[in-house]
């Protein structure tokens, strides 16, 4: 019997594939209505990430924002470190995954 390959969701690229290099990064944070909001108005600083989508769900707001694969990891990073000054809760990761990257 031959093995079937893994779902198309499971694929992931090598970081050194040309794909890698065009990869679009995703950042979901999360948290209460207040917090998000304020946070909202500090991630203006980053013109590189776009609100993909805005969800509200018991009261937590969900926030998924996109970078282009040119976006400066001192942005990510900037990003990332404010969201986690609040307290929010960030998830990270990349269209298409990049083995070896761990989705947190």
């Amino acid at each position: 019997m031959q093995a079937m390959p893994p779902p198309a969701a499971y694929h992931c690229v090598k970081p050194d594939a040309p794909e890698a290099a065009k990869a679009k990064m995703a950042v979901t944070v999360s948290g209460d209505v207040a917090t998000m909001a304020a946070f909202m108005t500090e991630a203006k600083k980053w013109p590189d990430f776009k609100v993909e989508a805005d969800a509200l769900s018991n009261g937590i707001r969900f926030v998924r924002m996109t970078g282009s694969s040119s976006t400066p990891y001192r942005d990510v990073g900037a990003l990332i470190y404010t969201a986690q000054v609040r307290q929010l809760t960030v998830k990270m990761n990349s269209e298409p995954p990049i083995c070896g990257m761990e989705e947190n």
